[in-house]
């Protein structure tokens, strides 16, 4: 149980850790290869859309032929991109490659949540997917300060040393996993991953917490891809001071899970709602205003906590529509997430950043109120 806990929580942190670990080192970065802000969160921009991208194919597959071997095949091709950037020497050659990093750890992310399902039910799946997300919750936590120590001690590229280290050790970890998907359970031929995503998006409940959850993470993404300049450039923190920032909102949205496993998934739902909505506002006048920084680390450190109680609900309830799919819906979950994430990463670059920062998550917040309601009033929750 422990094992499988860790292994699980540590493959959906690839997300975070693939994308926070380095978030220090954005303005060194800029430096480095003389080029804008929007061209550096590029860098951002295309992981997320190989994570997208990468779970759309990696989700039936594991509905086909199993949870493990795609995951082999996964974390050794993640491990080799990674390697790759320690030796890249201008911009192009890092975007193509975060590319490809993005789509090598994109089976983590969609078959740890499948594995979840394929083992656990009802209330144990919802209690064991906030434990994932408690735990995972270190990476974010300790990616920026990690990032932050390698750049006080060494550059920005010692940071992907250890992301490929990490996979090394999951990729030996993997061959102690036993399968979770038995050949019975699996898709079979004649139903292949057109079948599978023609089910699920046309089941209206399953959609609209597909939408909740992407509305929230968009917001999350928005924050990831304009706080280091936020903090850096505008309020002139160090890269540590950044870091520890970071890693309290990090702490922040824990808290909110451990306090949504308390509550009912009603309750948790409209309490995420309301923190999220409040969280919109907050930032929005915090960074127009020209507000002092510590309403900023509110606004931010609110947006989290307000994620600890909507991401493991709407997850939860997504992936109960879809009993048979669950790479499936997983591959749907995350794609929707990290694809709107990767696009909204270059949006915040443009302009004025306070404002189109402020504007990106005030809309995502309204929008996730309104869905969230909804959904409780259509699903009959």
């Amino acid at each position: 149980m422990l094992f499988l806990l860790l292994f699980l929580a540590a493959l959906s942190a690839f997300g975070p850790l693939v994308t926070d670990a380095y978030l220090p080192a954005l303005p060194s970065l800029k430096e480095y290869f003389q080029v804008n802000e929007s061209l550096i969160q590029m860098t951002l921009t295309t992981t997320m859309v190989g994570l997208a991208a990468g779970q759309l194919v990696a989700g039936p597959i594991s509905d086909r032929f199993g949870r493990k071997r795609p995951l082999t095949v996964s974390l050794l091709l993640f491990t080799i991109a990674t390697i790759g950037i320690f030796f890249v020497s201008n911009i192009n050659a890092l975007i193509v490659l975060r590319l490809f990093q993005g789509l090598a750890c994109a089976s983590g992310i969609v078959i740890s949540r499948a594995i979840a399902k394929d083992l656990y039910d009802g209330e144990e799946l919802r209690k064991f997917m906030i434990i994932m997300m408690m735990v995972g919750s270190i990476a974010p936590i300790l990616s920026p300060v990690f990032g932050s120590l390698v750049l006080k001690f060494g550059g920005w590229k010692l940071i992907f040393v250890a992301l490929s280290l990490v996979g090394a050790v999951l990729f030996v970890a993997n061959f102690s996993f036993i399968e979770s998907l038995p050949p019975e359970r699996r898709l079979s031929a004649g139903k292949g991953a057109v079948y599978a995503y023609k089910l699920l998006l046309s089941s209206r409940k399953f959609m609209l917490f597909i939408a909740i959850c992407t509305l929230m993470l968009t917001a999350m993404f928005a924050y990831i891809a304009a706080s280091a300049f936020i903090y850096q450039d505008k309020f002139a923190l160090t890269p540590t001071m950044y870091a520890i920032t970071f890693g309290a909102n990090g702490v922040a949205s824990t808290i909110a899970s451990v306090l949504s496993s308390r509550m009912s998934p009603t309750a948790a739902l409209r309490t995420g709602a309301w923190l999220f909505l409040g969280a919109g506002v907050l930032i929005a006048c915090a960074l127009t205003q020209d507000l002092p920084i510590y309403a900023v680390i509110a606004g931010f450190m609110l947006l989290m906590f307000s994620l600890g109680f909507i991401m493991p609900t709407a997850s939860f309830f997504a992936m109960q529509k879809a009993p048979h799919y669950a790479g499936a819906a997983s591959a749907v979950l995350g794609f929707s997430t990290f694809f709107c994430g990767g696009l909204i990463s270059p949006v915040v670059g443009l302009g004025n950043m306070m404002t189109t920062t402020s504007a990106v998550i005030l809309f995502m917040a309204v929008a996730c109120f309104l869905m969230i309601h909804r959904a409780l009033k259509i699903v009959n929750l």
